[in-house]
């Protein structure tokens, strides 16, 4: 058996080959979409849950 023709002419392998590329592109372009996002985020990056701002329930006092 020829593996030049096995390999090079057969039809799965172009199949496989086609979706192994699409598959690369899928992956890549949801790495850089991750990369974004993460860079797109408030200070600090690497904090993934940041506590909740207290609101002060402080009151001027009044003027007599």
């Amino acid at each position: 058996m020829d593996t030049r023709f096995l390999f090079a002419d057969a039809a799965w392998f172009r199949l496989a080959v086609v979706g192994i590329d699409i598959l690369a592109v899928v992956a890549i372009v949801r790495l850089w979409n991750a990369i974004a996002v993460w860079w797109q985020m408030p200070f600090p990056r690497r904090s993934l849950s940041m506590p909740a701002r207290v609101r002060s329930t402080h009151t001027r006092p009044q003027r007599p």
